[in-house]
């Protein structure tokens, strides 16, 4: 038998805030349907309210502050795609985060993806020991588009996790190193 009620119950993710949610109760779980919010559908235990699963899933990696426009909502799009497990869309898009960080960088526009890897290293904004790193996401962004093949969870982590490093040490460190000497130094 399925049960659907409107009721006005906290979510976990909103500190015990009551909002608006269809809920659906089943013999052996509850789907939680927050209503006209950004915050996830759920589906429960009944029994201990232990969370199942949840719908869109958590993002994969950190936000990262500094980047400009175009990296930062690709990056975005990356975190997004993987947190409705559309894997092979995140290894494409930390493929193109990659062109993009090169052409922000001074590298021509137009350019072979090849180009852009090799621009940014042969201009240093690959840390070192990462060129395998960079190496493995033009791997695997090349089977994701050359190949019949779909790209699962532990690429997608992998080339997020890699690439949120990336932009970290090319673009958030760099930042902050920025704003502390635009704010004066403390220490004399």
């Amino acid at each position: 038998m399925i049960v659907d009620i409107v009721v006005q119950i906290p979510h976990p993710q909103t500190a015990g805030i009551p909002i608006l949610q269809i809920v659906t109760l089943l013999r052996d779980k509850s789907l939680f349907a927050p209503i006209a919010t950004n915050l996830p559908n759920l589906v429960t235990n009944p029994k201990n309210k232990e969370i199942i699963e949840s719908s869109p899933s958590k993002l994969m990696g950190n936000t990262v502050v500094g980047l400009p426009t175009g990296v930062e909502s690709l990056y975005t799009e990356a975190r997004r795609c993987s947190a409705v497990e559309a894997y092979t869309a995140v290894v494409l898009t930390c493929r193109k985060i990659l062109m993009h960080i090169a052409v922000s960088k001074g590298a021509p526009v137009n350019k072979t993806f090849i180009k852009y890897v090799d621009y940014l290293s042969d201009n240093h904004y690959i840390p070192p020991g990462s060129e395998l790193w960079v190496d493995h996401i033009r791997k695997k962004s090349n089977e994701a588009n050359h190949e019949i093949i779909q790209m699962g969870m532990t690429d997608s982590e992998d080339l997020i996790s890699f690439t949120e490093m990336l932009l970290r040490m090319i673009y958030e460190f760099p930042a902050r190193l920025n704003k502390d000497d635009d704010a004066g130094d403390d220490s004399a």
